[in-house]
């Protein structure tokens, strides 16, 4: 008998077609698994860079921040299921943004490493194979690199520097801290998107920082305007304090901020209602940014402006350390003004500017738990009535509280901290220090975005 095989060549095709097919789907499905994982590890990867790069120039918070948000962080659960997952930022000096804090461009920060205008952050993960095992590649790693800059994802502000030059500003060699702080803000600015209005604490706004009005004890030679805009204003508006990212010696808000003197005692609250007015008259092509308020202080606020006294009654009195002085009465509805001048600080911002959708931040210079909040020097009248015998007899008698004689119950750093928005408060102790945090707040001021990879290149 004769077997016929010629039958047989139809289950072999069928069994390899079946291998094929199978092979294809085992393919199909690594390739699938693979590029499902690159997008999930790009996806942590951007997101840790635009966490970290909020937080520049602090290259040391960006780094923590972006391991915080990446793959190994709070993002772990994005690329669960994959192995030996890596997260490394690099701070970066980004070639496209000019300022880098004395770094060179185009590479890691090498001359200040702690402060870059960009982060860049690579991702990797390993990613088992089903029908790529079969040869010899059990798994695949997958990579994903992301750059944000920390200085590039502005939008148009309507900033208002308020600073203390006051006399304790001299008194502790704070002055240069502080006008390099702000030189350091104005240099990480955007000229086109941002203006910047420049106001200080009395006395006034000439640089000569003459005395204004009577002035109110202890300080008699420098007091308090009327909160008026003008009264504390330097500069409005200036949108001229870089060119090609250096700051404009030419400028005057450049000019004003490096010759500002120190003189007279603290108080917040007319200055902060000055902010408040510069920014409800911005220009009308200004009208709908957002606008910032930064307050910088080196202490509490213990006086109060002149137009906060009645200066029509006086008492003098014997004061430890000031010897003769006269003090007056509260105005009709600024008593809590004078008795509280750190708190009706607060009440104000949170009452009032705040409400209205303006960022505050704040900055204190060597403030510490220690630097208390005084009421204002003022006089104390007390009227007592007595009735005996169908008559009534009503006595006065008058007594004076001096500088920092009374307590008003709260701190400088307490008040500065609440009178911030969320995050916004920038302790700083020395010219450094005073540097970076003006930094940070100019990063974030700018934000951050992602960029081309080959701005880091």
């Amino acid at each position: 008998m004769i077997r016929r095989e010629e039958g047989q060549i139809i289950p072999m095709l069928a069994v390899g077609m079946l291998l094929v097919l199978l092979g294809v789907a085992g393919l199909v499905i690594d390739v699938g698994n693979v590029y499902v994982a690159k997008r999930k590890v790009q996806a942590v990867a951007d997101a840790a860079a635009l966490a970290g790069a909020a937080v520049l120039p602090d290259t040391a918070q960006a780094v923590s921040v972006a391991e915080q948000y990446g793959a190994t962080g709070k993002n772990a659960a994005a690329v669960a299921g994959l192995s030996a997952v890596e997260s490394t930022p690099q701070p970066w000096c980004l070639n496209e943004v000019s300022y880098c804090y004395d770094n060179a461009v185009g590479g890691p920060p090498t001359n200040d490493p702690t402060q870059a205008n960009g982060l860049v952050v690579h991702e990797t993960a390993t990613v088992k194979t089903t029908f790529m095992r079969l040869f010899g590649f059990p798994t695949v790693s997958v990579h994903a690199t992301a750059t944000a800059c920390g200085l590039c994802g502005a939008v148009p502000l309507n900033i208002v520097l308020v600073v203390d030059r006051t006399g304790s500003m001299d008194q502790s060699g704070s002055m240069p801290a502080l006008k390099s702080g702000i030189d350091t803000l104005l240099s990480s600015l955007n000229p086109s998107l941002d203006d910047v209005s420049l106001l200080v604490l009395p006395p006034g706004p000439a640089t000569s920082c003459r005395s204004i009005g009577q002035g109110a004890f202890p300080f008699n030679d420098s007091s308090y305007p009327e909160s008026m805009d003008d009264d504390y204003a330097v500069v409005h508006y200036s949108n001229d304090y870089l060119v090609r990212g250096q700051l404009n010696q030419s400028s005057q808000l450049v000019y004003d901020v490096n010759n500002m003197c120190a003189s007279g005692g603290t108080a917040y609250k007319d200055a902060l209602a000055a902010a408040k007015q510069e920014l409800d008259n911005v220009p009308s092509n200004r009208k709908g940014y957002t606008g910032v308020i930064v307050f910088e202080t080196d202490g509490a606020a213990n006086t109060a402006p002149d137009s906060y006294f009645d200066t029509s009654t006086s008492k003098s009195f014997d004061f430890p350390n000031w010897g003769t002085q006269s003090v007056y009465p509260p105005a009709s509805g600024h008593e809590d003004d004078v008795l509280r001048p750190c708190g009706s600080a607060l009440d104000y911002v949170n009452n009032t500017i705040k409400p209205a959708g303006i960022v505050v931040m704040t900055v204190g210079y060597s403030v510490t738990q220690g630097d208390g909040c005084y009421q204002a020097p003022h006089l104390v009248v007390t009227t007592t009535t007595t009735h005996r015998n169908g008559h009534t007899h009503t006595t006065t008698t008058y007594s004076g509280v001096g500088y920092q004689d009374q307590a008003e119950g709260t701190t400088a750093p307490a008040t500065l901290k609440s009178m911030a928005s969320p995050g916004d408060y920038f302790p700083a102790s020395s010219a450094s220090s005073m540097q970076s945090a003006f930094a940070q707040i100019a990063g974030k001021l700018a934000g951050s975005k992602l960029v081309p990879d080959s701005d880091a290149e």
